[in-house]
């Protein structure tokens, strides 16, 4: 059984780092994006596709040796460790796949939107087959490229100004429901000890006195001084 996991461990050993590597061409088709996508592309999503699979039939292969070791109590520490390490990385690999599959989704539909517009601006000059008056001797076809840009970036803009809004807005709340907090606790702490109003009061007073009695010190010093020179 035992070299039944060390088997297995090393068939997860390798997989780990063809998909890393297949991850990784991967993603740059993520800054060399298409309008679709390539064979390339599709092959390298099937691969890792296949990888996946592969790994996560030997973690559950893995997972049975390790639960029947268990109920013989002959499982060792380091075994489950390992164990964990593999799902930890299975469902990491998972995820970042997911991310850059995603992410080249993105870079294509935006692309897509650029070449729709651009072709309905080439569509719009071929009818009506002349230019008005456009900022900076820009083409129509520029002029509408650029504004369609802007907007976007309005936008974008507003959506980060109104992020921190809600963040801010969510801190006060926190600090308000904090210092509310505060506040009951010290008015209970008061409640329970009615002499200790008294005594804060008394030694206000008494620092009232001691300040009055140094500036009147003070005063004098600065009275005689100034008839001695």
């Amino acid at each position: 059984m035992s070299s039944s996991f060390n088997q297995i461990r090393s068939q997860i050993l390798s997989l780990e780092n063809q998909i890393s590597n297949q991850l990784t061409k991967y993603s740059s088709f993520a800054t060399s994006t298409s309008s679709s996508a390539t064979s390339d592309e599709i092959k390298n999503e099937r691969k890792i596709d296949s990888q996946l699979q592969q790994f996560n039939e030997l973690i559950k292969q893995l997972n049975k040796i390790v639960d029947s070791q268990s109920n013989t109590n002959s499982i060792s520490t380091s075994k489950l460790q390992q164990l964990s390490r593999h799902k930890e990385t299975y469902n990491q690999f998972t995820v970042d796949y997911r991310r850059i599959k995603a992410s080249i989704h993105e870079e294509r539909n935006r692309l897509n939107l650029l070449f729709s517009v651009r072709n309905d601006i080439e569509d719009h000059q071929r009818r009506t087959n002349h230019s008005g008056s456009l900022p900076n001797g820009q083409s129509e076809e520029d002029y509408m490229l650029n504004e369609r840009l802007r907007i976007d970036q309005q936008h974008n803009v507003m959506d980060d100004l109104l992020n921190q809004v809600f963040e801010t807005r969510d801190e006060i709340l926190r600090q308000r429901t904090s210092l509310h907090g505060m506040v009951n606790k010290l008015q209970k702490s008061l409640s329970t000890m009615p002499g200790l109003n008294i005594l804060l009061s008394k030694i206000n007073t008494r620092k009232k006195r001691d300040t009055l009695i140094i500036a009147t010190v003070i005063s004098v010093c600065l009275i005689l001084l100034w008839f001695l020179m």
